[in-house]
């Protein structure tokens, strides 16, 4: 009797281990069509040293802006571009130019630029920020 009921014991104990040692069911999330939308894959380049950044939200996105205009303010050279924008249509060397002394309106004109497709770079000097868009 004392010989099986440790059989039983040492089987439940082994059983239990076993199942321990199973691999659990990872639950993957998926990102919303709005999650999806939002993330942007930003190459920049400040004074000419290149740099990748990935964006997730609308936030971050906006905080980029905002320290992009801010080293253009401190007299550096900014530009940026959004791998992922699609681009319509075939490839052309359209050039545009904003110059003004609002940041608001630079970091607006800006982001649309960039997400419609363009290189924008930034500068400013005596007290207006020239921004300008470059699609290839």
């Amino acid at each position: 009797m004392k010989r099986i009921v440790i059989t039983v014991a040492l089987f439940a104990v082994l059983a239990t281990m076993a199942g321990s040692c199973q691999k659990e069911k990872l639950v993957e999330s998926h990102p919303t069509s709005t999650e999806l939308a939002t993330e942007r894959a930003i190459s920049y380049t400040v004074d000419g040293a290149a740099n990748h950044v990935i964006l997730r939200s609308e936030a971050e996105w906006d905080g980029f802006i905002d320290s992009m205009l801010s080293l253009a303010a401190q007299g550096h050279e900014v530009s940026f571009v959004n791998n992922g924008a699609t681009v319509n249509g075939e490839p052309t060397k359209d050039v545009q130019t904003l110059t003004t002394s609002d940041p608001t309106e630079a970091k607006k004109w800006a982001k649309e630029k960039v997400d419609e497709g363009y290189t924008v770079s930034t500068t400013y000097a005596n007290g207006q920020y020239t921004v300008v868009a470059i699609k290839k």
